[in-house]
């Protein structure tokens, strides 16, 4: 069987198929190759999967390729903690999506409980440190980091959701980031870092989410 037959096939399968979201697939976005490693055959791979789509009568499109957008542009702004850069990029707030696991719950001890997200490994992160942002139509604080007030060494990602009653746990979350507040920080006293985490929220209140 050539590779056309077997793409051919396998887009046959696709068709009339429900997604997860039970959805039906009706078309593809295939992203441009306009990069300087391209060959004859990636773009004869492009050209069979666009017209097997298209035989198929799904809608295909190929959006035009933005100057200064690539998801390495993406990464290196999330690696400086500028989400709002990421959000011009990407056309909304960068997310973090992940499920709620066991925290060390010190959160509900300082009056502001948090949830314990976990990132797969291989998910892109930004720079540690305080963000505003929102879940579940919430406004979040969100810490990123390893705690060092507490002396944490693993990677943590807990979002407050301000104003939220109800128990996350074993839920999927989805966290979009709006705006950078602060770096990490060791504080004086307990009652320091419950001060900090007060005007964390308020500006967290008055952030505004990128592109509204």
């Amino acid at each position: 069987m050539s590779p056309g037959e077997i793409l051919r096939t396998a887009l046959a399968e696709v068709r009339g198929h429900k997604l997860r979201s039970g959805l039906t697939l009706l078309g593809i976005i295939l992203g441009t190759l306009s990069i300087t490693i391209m060959t004859s055959f990636l773009d004869g791979i492009v050209v069979m999967v666009w017209k097997g789509f298209e035989d198929l009568g799904f809608d295909v499109v190929m959006p035009p390729e933005v100057e200064g957008v690539s998801s390495t542009a993406i990464r290196a702004a999330l690696a400086t903690g500028d989400v709002g850069a990421a959000a011009g990029m990407l056309g909304r707030p960068f997310e973090l999506d992940g499920a709620v696991v066991a925290g060390d719950q010190r959160g509900g001890t300082l009056g502001y409980p948090t949830a314990n997200l976990r990132l797969e490994a291989d998910l892109a992160c930004p720079r540690y440190g305080i963000y505003a942002g929102a879940a579940r139509d919430h406004r979040a604080a969100v810490s990123i980091g390893r705690n060092p007030h507490y002396g944490g060494i693993e990677r943590r990602i807990e979002p407050f959701l301000l104003d939220y009653e109800g128990d996350l746990y074993g839920q999927r979350l989805v966290v979009e980031l709006w705006q950078r507040l602060r770096d990490e920080a060791v504080f004086e006293s307990e009652e320091a870092l419950i001060e900090q985490i007060a005007r964390d929220v308020e500006m967290t209140r008055a952030a505004q989410r990128p592109g509204s």
